[in-house]
Formats: structure tokens, C-alpha cells, sequence
């Protein structure tokens, strides 16, 4: 009867010695919760981007005035440094100094351009 008893006892306790079964995960929640800090980092770098801060962050008193393409990755630059401005040559490996402009220059404003016009003129030469 004593043997019968510890059988029994040994099958009753045998879940009691399996590993513990792993915490269940919901991985609707982990992705929800991914997906919220994934849009909130990119919220706050375009508000980052749209302040103040973020658009003279890093400048320090330098600005381009005005830039025009030469070639593939040659361009001419006009550059304010403080009161000074510069003209410049930027190519992909270098960027030469071509004059330091007496006269400050100011660049002339670019009209804006009604695309339905333009197109009816360019129909109306065809």
C-alpha cells in the first residue's frame, strides 16, 4: 500500500518538476508599442527640424547666399561669413576661394510662375 502511495505521489508531483511554462507574450502590444516610439522618433526630429534650433543648428554665422550648379558636383557658391561674403567653387573633393566680394551682393528675387500659364503658352507655340 506504502509503494502504491509513493507511486501515485510521484505521478501527482511530476508537473510540479517540468520547466515552468515561458510567460506568454502579446505581440500585438509589443508592436504597438514599437510602432508608437518608431513615430514618436520621427514626430520629434521633424519638429526638431521645423524650430529655430534645428535649422541653424551647427551653422555658427556661416550662410550660403545663393549656389549654382556648374557641372555633375562642381558648384558656385556666394557665402556670408559675419559682414563678408565669398565666392566660391565646391567640387566633390575641394572647395576653392575665388574672391572675397568687396560689395555685399544681394540676390535678385525669383518671380513665381503660374504652371497653368506657361503650359497654355507652350501649347499655344505648338
Amino acid at each position: 500500500m506504502k509503494l502504491l502511495l509513493l507511486v501515485s505521489s510521484l505521478f501527482v508531483s511530476l508537473p510540479s518538476w517540468a520547466a515552468p511554462e515561458p510567460p506568454s507574450v502579446d505581440v500585438m502590444a509589443v508592436l504597438s508599442a514599437l510602432i508608437f516610439v518608431i513615430l514618436l522618433i520621427l514626430a520629434l526630429a521633424w519638429l526638431f527640424n521645423q524650430s529655430k534650433l534645428g535649422r541653424h543648428f551647427g551653422q555658427q554665422g556661416i550662410r550660403v547666399i545663393a549656389s549654382t550648379p556648374l557641372g555633375r558636383r562642381e558648384k558656385l557658391l556666394v557665402v556670408q561669413l559675419g559682414e563678408q561674403q565669398y565666392l566660391l567653387a565646391a567640387t566633390a573633393q575641394q572647395i576653392n576661394l575665388i574672391d572675397k566680394l568687396d560689395q555685399p551682393w544681394q540676390p535678385q528675387p525669383v518671380e513665381s510662375v503660374n504652371f497653368a500659364e506657361q503650359l497654355a503658352k507652350m501649347m499655344k507655340k505648338k
